[in-house]
């Protein structure tokens, strides 16, 4: 008999109600350190100015839309972000009980590999520190891995609209989700019962919804190939090394990257199970169709990404390469577990798994809190989350800016000012491929416009630009960083602010980028 308080946590509410408290102790975390846009999300924050079928050549937009649709309740700012982040996360943990429970079918054990998920590396503690797109793609790995077991027990017309859903939802969230998709219906078609399931004429259905949630973005994709073709190639090869070096540095860190996958799941669940962890090799546990499958799509996954390295010469398979690929091997792993031991040892195992789960959570929680505590290193060197950038709104407004167009030099620099000035079009000199509508439908730009840049805050200042200023028109401001443990001033920023004017500046063409 399982304790009455793990029957209260080890079930669907119980799943629903500690992810979401979860997701709000991480936020409240995030949101303690001020409003300040860093990472990622400054990017994300300048090019939601306007919704388009694609953005950035690396990914496509759903996680885009998703930011956009947060911004109409609360702006365009770190609470946004924080919505559609945790958002996810927590929807990660609801599919991931609902995968679960197609596979175990049992509340329990479907309810203990949803909290599991908090025990990988890159969703327990990576997820919070920097993912953006690979949120959504988690997200859709696991509502798409629940829809297709979903077809292991009924075969409705509905069931395989629900795929499409899916299929198309994963299409818009990373690229990689389509070796996930591939991976998956290769290992279906491969088993005889698998492959009577899906092959059903109602898979057109799921094919032409897809196709229509993604249609917008693959007509964005035609015209933009050459520039993702040649993004995605620069980002997997890394340099410019020959094809044989970048293998051979490649297929250790891949092999890092599958193995470290799984810690500190792996580790955890040896020490809890010990020598009776052996029960993985058993090729006579007994496993359900949808367990085998699952693993046949994690040993596939990890081969897929090894001959990827071998053919297209990937210098180093970052671990967030991998998730999608190695996300159900995380379940099968806890599923087999279900069937490997009596029922009174998996009882007692489960709680004592539950409390290490519960102590991770924690000390992950207590080392976010000092990271917060104590800004600068080790936990960060430039701290980009605690730069004052209000002190360049203050000095915009004394200059009269009351509408119109920001150059920010840096991505984040401009995604700051959108945050501070929300009506504003704010534009990065970064980020040539994203010019945001102009307010109006006039010829000429409405409002005023300001350069502004940090030689702190990134590369070399822009002295191509510099140059052709008049150094009286260059206004100094001075940010003083402020942290409720250290004195006021503790660490500096100075930015230089440049009005220009339309009519006689030299640089007036930055003003005029976009349509």
């Amino acid at each position: 008999m399982f304790p009455s308080w793990s029957k209260r946590v080890l079930n669907a509410r119980g799943v629903f109600i500690l992810y979401g408290v979860y997701c709000l102790l991480n936020a409240i975390i995030i949101r303690s350190v001020g409003p300040t846009l860093a990472l990622d999300d400054v990017k994300l924050n300048i090019v939601t100015q306007s919704l388009q079928a694609g953005y950035l050549p690396g990914n496509p937009p759903l996680y885009e839309w998703l930011l956009i649709g947060a911004q109409q309740i609360a702006g365009p700012g770190l609470t946004a972000v924080l919505i559609v982040k945790y958002g996810l996360i927590w929807a990660s943990g609801a599919f991931g009980y609902f995968l679960a429970k197609e596979l175990n079918h049992d509340r329990h054990w479907a309810a203990l590999s949803a909290f599991s998920m908090v025990l990988l590396y890159q969703f327990g503690w990576n997820a919070h520190q920097a993912f953006t797109h690979t949120l959504a793609l988690i997200a859709a790995t696991l509502f798409f891995w629940w829809t297709v077991l979903r077809l292991f027990r009924v075969q409705r017309p509905q069931d395989y609209l629900l795929l499409g859903v899916a299929l198309g939802v994963g299409l818009l969230s990373k690229y990689s989700f389509i070796g996930v998709a591939i991976i998956v219906a290769v290992c279906l078609l491969r088993r005889s019962e698998s492959r009577a399931r899906l092959l059903s004429p109602w898979l057109l259905a799921s094919v032409a919804v897809a196709a229509l949630i993604a249609l917008p973005h693959l007509n964005w994709l035609m015209a933009q190939n050459s520039a993702i073709v040649e993004a995605t190639t620069s980002r997997l090869q890394g340099d410019t090394a020959p094809h044989w070096r970048r293998v051979l540095d490649g297929i250790p860190t891949a092999i890092w990257s599958i193995g470290a996958f799984f810690l500190p799941f792996a580790l955890g669940l040896a020490v809890l199970l010990r020598g009776r962890a052996r029960f993985l090799a058993d090729a006579h546990c007994n496993q359900t169709l949808a367990l085998l499958v699952m693993r046949d799509a994690t040993v596939t996954g990890a081969i897929a990404l090894l001959l990827g390295v071998i053919v297209i010469g990937v210098s180093s398979l970052q671990e967030r390469y991998v998730i999608a690929f190695l996300l159900s091997g995380m379940f099968w792993v806890v599923g087999k577990w279900r069937n490997a031991t009596p029922e009174p040892a998996n009882v007692k195992d489960m709680s004592r798994y539950i409390i290490g789960i519960a102590v991770f959570a924690l000390v992950i929680l207590g080392v976010r809190i000092i990271q917060t505590a104590v800004p600068g290193k080790p936990f960060c060197s430039s701290c980009r989350q605690w730069i004052p950038y209000e002190a360049v709104s203050d000095a915009l407004i004394d200059q009269g800016f009351d509408g119109g167009t920001l150059i920010g030099y840096t991505d984040h620099t401009a995604g700051n000012l959108r945050r501070l000035f929300p009506e504003a079009r704010v534009l990065s000199l970064h980020m040539p491929f994203y010019q945001p509508p102009h307010r109006s439908n006039s010829a000429t730009i409405e409002g005023q416009c300001f350069f502004i840049w940090s030689d702190e805050l990134g590369p070399p200042e822009p002295q191509s630009i510099i140059e052709k200023l008049d150094p009286a028109t260059i206004h100094t401001v001075i940010g003083e960083w402020h942290h409720p443990r250290r004195p006021v001033g503790w660490r500096k920023t100075e930015w230089k602010i440049v009005k220009i004017e339309m009519n006689h500046s030299p640089i007036r063409g930055l003003c005029r980028l976009g349509g």
